[in-house]
C-alpha cells in the first residue's frame, strides 16, 4: 500500500520511527508533488531503489541519523530532479562511482560522520556541485581519479585522518574549487593548493 496515497498536492513530509527497519516499496508513490523527503532517527539500514519510486520531482532528500550502511545499486535511479541529498550521521563505509552517478542534477551532498574510508576511483567524476562535504569520516586515502572532471565551490575533508593526496588529485578539477582540508584551516583553491604543495610536500604523495 502506498501511505501517501491520495496526498498528491503534498509538497513536504517528514517522518521519525525509531522501530523502522524496512520500507516497503513504492511508499511515498501517492505524493506526485513531493519536493522535500525527510527519514530520520531510525534504524533504517539499507536503501533500495524501490523506495523511491515515482518521486521525479522530488528535490531534497535527508536521510539524517539512520543506521543506513548498504546503498542499494542504483538507490538513487528514480531521483532525477533531485539537488541536494544528505546522508549524514550514517554507518556507510563504501561510495563508489556508480553511488550517486544517477543524480545529474545534484548540487549539494553532505556524507559528513559515516565510516567512509576510501574515495574511490571516478566516484565524484562529472559533477558540478556547490558543496561537497565528507567530514568527519575514515577516509585516508583519496583515489588520483576520484575528482576526474569534476567542479565544486567547496570540499570540506575536515575530520579526516588523510595526510596526502596524490599527485594531480584535483588536476581534472575547475580553478575555481575550494577545499578544505583537516591540515589547514583555511580553504584553497585549486591553484593554490599547488603552491601549498610547493611549500609543504607532506601533502602530497608523488
Amino acid at each position: 500500500t502506498k501511505a501517501l496515497q491520495g496526498f498528491s498536492e503534498l509538497t513536504r513530509f517528514e517522518f521519525s520511527d525509531p522501530d523502522l527497519i524496512q520500507i516497503r516499496p513504492a511508499p511515498f508513490g501517492g505524493a506526485l508533488s513531493l519536493k522535500t523527503l525527510i527519514i530520520r532517527d531510525t534504524p533504517l539500514n539499507k536503501l533500495d531503489e524501490s523506495y523511491f519510486v515515482e518521486l521525479g520531482n522530488l528535490e531534497s532528500l535527508e536521510l539524517p541519523r539512520n543506521n543506513i550502511s548498504l546503498l542499494g545499486e542504483n538507490a538513487f535511479r528514480p531521483l532525477v530532479s533531485l539537488t541536494s541529498l544528505s546522508l549524514a550521521d550514517n554507518a556507510i563505509s563504501l561510495i563508489d562511482k556508480d553511488t550517486f552517478k544517477s543524480l545529474i542534477n545534484l548540487k549539494n551532498l553532505n556524507l559528513d560522520n559515516n565510516q567512509i574510508k576510501l574515495i574511490r576511483p571516478d566516484t565524484f567524476s562529472n559533477f558540478f556541485l556547490n558543496l561537497l562535504s565528507v567530514k568527519s569520516n575514515e577516509v585516508g586515502r583519496v583515489s588520483q581519479t576520484a575528482f576526474s572532471n569534476f567542479c565544486s565551490v567547496k570540499i570540506f575533508f575536515e575530520g579526516n585522518p588523510i595526510d596526502d593526496f596524490l599527485a594531480y588529485t584535483f588536476n581534472g578539477t575547475c580553478r575555481h574549487v575550494r577545499v578544505d582540508l583537516n591540515l589547514v584551516d583555511e580553504y584553497y583553491t585549486v591553484p593554490e593548493l599547488y603552491d601549498l604543495y610547493n611549500n609543504q610536500p607532506n601533502l602530497i604523495a608523488y
